[in-house]
């Protein structure tokens, strides 16, 4: 047996990855509106319960626009108006928001890094300069006596040169830690574009990625299946004697021309009287703009396939 890889393997998989990746980036965003655990937790399952009734949602429009019925196809523009909605306002902007605040923190400690570095560097060149000095007059202090004075001088030299180490050990770590957080590539094509910051690019290159995880769980929904043989069961009276009329009007038909009444009842036994009714019924039944059949003097026709007639009778 053949399998089909794509449909049995590659779309669950790539459904449920999409959906957990949209669903972490949405509820990371929400849990931080407030620092109170009960509430994060309380807030991480109604955003859980959210998306996966929106899929739902999703897969009941792809149902109904499949079933080519006007009504239906109604009734799928508004779901998939919904989902529109929620994906835009809810999923969109908050995968934005987690992205942009993410690369801002990254960029706000290279920001203050960078400050810590050009401090350290400033003192360093500030303390060397003295201790130029120092060696200067050290040196002048020992051409006259090593007394009191050249000590001192020694003892600062000292101290300053200390300082300058702690400083370099310092800027090592400041350096260490900017190789750590810049991994931001934003940073480096906001400059070859001439950009003042790099917030249109995260926009729009988080954006589209947003909408193509949307677009691969859009696309690799699950669909969803009715049980029409257990809508049957629930069907009125007149309707399921309805749908055996209609079986037997398409019976041994492969063209529009549908049999007679005579033979129906025949065939059903169903009343003759009832067989009139129904037909007559069928060809007063608007299914998709149009009627389900035509009568015209005497002779059936079909003005759709059976199935698509059954379809609606079963669904409405």
């Amino acid at each position: 047996m053949i399998v089909n890889i794509k449909e049995e393997w590659i779309k669950p998989v790539v459904n449920i990855t999409c959906f957990l990746f949209l669903f972490a980036l949405t509820v990371y965003g929400l849990v931080h509106i407030t620092n109170n655990p009960i509430l994060q937790g309380i807030i991480g399952l109604v955003a859980f319960v959210l998306d996966s009734y929106m899929l739902f949602i999703l897969s009941k429009a792809k149902y109904l626009w499949s079933k080519n019925l006007d009504i239906d196809k109604l009734k799928s523009v508004g779901y998939f108006a919904v989902y529109t909605i929620y994906t835009v306002l809810y999923v969109f902007l908050f995968a934005i928001g987690f992205f942009l605040a993410e690369l801002d923190t990254n960029e706000q400690v290279i920001t203050n890094s960078n400050t810590v570095h050009e401090i350290n560097v400033a003192l360093i060149k500030s303390n060397q300069a003295q201790i130029d000095a120092y060696v200067i007059a050290q040196a002048a202090e020992n051409k006259t006596t090593r007394g009191k004075n050249a000590k001192e001088i020694e003892t600062l030299i000292a101290k300053l040169k200390n300082e300058n180490r702690n400083l370099y050990k310092g800027i090592d770590q400041t350096s260490n830690k900017n190789k750590e957080v810049s991994t931001n590539f934003l940073l480096s094509l906001a400059k070859v574009f001439g950009l003042k910051d790099t917030r249109g690019l995260k926009i729009l290159l988080f954006g589209v990625l947003v909408l193509l995880l949307q677009f691969c769980l859009i696309s690799s929904s699950f669909n969803i299946v009715i049980d029409e043989k257990g809508k049957v069961k629930n069907l009125d009276e007149f309707k399921k004697e309805l749908l055996i009329f209609l079986e037997a009007l398409f019976e041994g038909r492969t063209g529009s021309a549908l049999n007679g009444v005579n033979p129906i009842s025949e065939q059903t036994g169903i009343p003759l009287e009832r067989c009139y009714q129904y037909r007559k019924y069928l060809s007063e039944l608007k299914v998709n703009g149009g009627m389900a059949i035509s009568v015209d003097k005497g002779a059936t026709t079909a003005n759709y396939p059976r199935e698509f007639i059954r379809n609606f009778i079963i669904n409405h």
